[in-house]
């Protein structure tokens, strides 16, 4: 008979957080390159957990956590990239001179 945990227990919580947050951490690391976005990640994914506790078969559990940081790691990778979109455009638009050197040239 297999017994079955609850991952809205807080010791199995606790538990899935000290056996698996430093793995999951290196590897959004190895895959991505940022040591503070896979933490930030970790963290992320951990609460999503939490919040959908009830939701999360307890064998599963650790399949959702790396499933969701992967997920929350692109969505931070393209916000990045819209930004830095966003910021290429807008510094093109921009030149260095005075609105005073503009008006003397013309």
């Amino acid at each position: 008979m297999s017994e079955s945990f609850s991952v809205c227990d807080e010791e199995v919580y606790n538990n899935l957080y000290k056996s698996h947050a430093e793995s999951l951490r290196n590897h959004l690391y190895y895959k991505f390159g940022d040591l503070n976005q896979a933490e930030d990640v970790v963290q992320d994914a951990f609460i999503k957990l939490w919040a959908k506790c009830r939701s999360v078969v307890y064998e599963k559990a650790v399949g959702f956590l790396y499933t969701i940081a992967k997920n929350l790691f692109i969505d931070k990778i393209r916000s990045k990239k819209v930004a830095l979109k966003f910021e290429k455009n807008t510094l093109s638009i921009h030149d260095h001179e005075d609105p005073y050197f503009h008006l003397r040239t013309k």
